[in-house]
């Protein structure tokens, strides 16, 4: 009776540790993905293409002519709900400023919408990938800024402290990449800079297509790479290297302006040259067309010839 007490009572001591090591090891797996997740933010794919569901290629055209390749969310579920372990980011100090969108990514909050949380709207948004941010880039109002070698989000401050408002950080996917992305791509994510102090760089981003967030530019799911660790079966996280683009709008003395819409032409969004203001002046719209200067009417027979401004008798 006693050993067949003892047998039992083992089994039983024997299924409860095995549960616990099971329970254990689930509990260090899903932690692994929280890890992963929360360091590693290409796990939450923001890549779309033409092929996508609720997607589709359009063309934009700047004002000088350059075309830009971006993709109009078509389906029906605007808001895809908070970033996946969202309060993590924010007890890091990562602030939410923006509810999410399927309508437009970090390219496309950053470039379109000039990283401004207002005059937002999902009729008027795209989603941006690297060639489109490039065509952006090669326009006069921008400019590649010299790092002076590589460098990382994490030395910004001790490798190059002239970062401006404004400026355009463009996070890099690492050359030996674990990540699962088109080789195309050069840019995992991109962020426009709000504030500069002598310790800290605070950018603004979206976060694919989840909520706006401002943070240190140290502090997000892309600033840390997974580059593949032969020692090891996941991706060994290391800083990401940055590259800096240094927007020339002040400098030209224009007014950096997201409000500005383009015009369905022939299956292409177009942004004007032109946008009427008042009885004096126009907007004069630079070559990227997310800024402007005034520019006085050009008047003839009663109507300027540029922006088509009708003068009242």
């Amino acid at each position: 009776m006693m050993k067949r007490f003892g047998k039992t009572v083992f089994s039983v001591v024997l299924a409860l540790l095995m549960t616990c090591l099971s329970l254990v090891t689930m509990a260090f797996a899903e932690q692994a993905k929280t890890d992963d997740l929360v360091l590693k933010g290409n796990i939450v794919s923001d890549e779309i293409s033409s092929s996508s569901p609720n997607y589709s290629s359009v063309t934009l055209v700047t004002p000088t002519s350059k075309t830009v390749q971006a993709y109009k969310y078509t389906g029906s579920v605007a808001n895809p709900g908070s970033y996946p372990n969202e309060q993590v980011w924010l007890n890091r100090g990562v602030v939410k400023k923006k509810g999410a969108s399927n309508y437009y990514n970090c390219m496309g909050f950053a470039m379109y919408f000039c990283g401004k949380t207002t005059n937002i709207t999902n009729n008027k948004a795209f989603w941006l990938h690297y060639e489109g941010v490039k065509n952006f880039f090669n326009t006069d109002c921008y400019s590649n800024v010299k790092l002076g070698g590589t460098v990382t989000c994490d030395q910004l401050h001790t490798k190059y402290q002239k970062l401006k408002v404004g400026d355009i950080v463009c996070y890099k996917y690492p050359a030996d990449s674990a990540a699962d992305h088109d080789p195309d791509e050069k840019f995992s994510h991109v962020a426009v800079v709000t504030k500069v102090t002598s310790s800290k760089i605070t950018v603004i981003s979206k976060w694919g297509p989840y909520g706006i967030y401002e943070h240190d530019v140290n502090v997000c799911p892309w600033s840390e790479s997974g580059i593949l660790d032969p020692k090891m079966n996941r991706p060994k996280m290391v800083p990401t290297e940055v590259e800096v683009w240094h927007c020339k709008h002040s400098e030209n003395g224009a007014t950096t302006d997201n409000s500005i819409v383009p015009t369905k032409r022939s299956g292409k969004y177009v942004l004007p040259s032109y946008v009427d203001y008042n009885q004096t002046y126009h907007k004069k719209v630079c070559a990227c067309g997310r800024g402007y200067t005034y520019e006085k009417h050009s008047t003839v027979n009663g109507k300027c010839k540029r922006c088509g401004h009708v003068f009242s008798n």
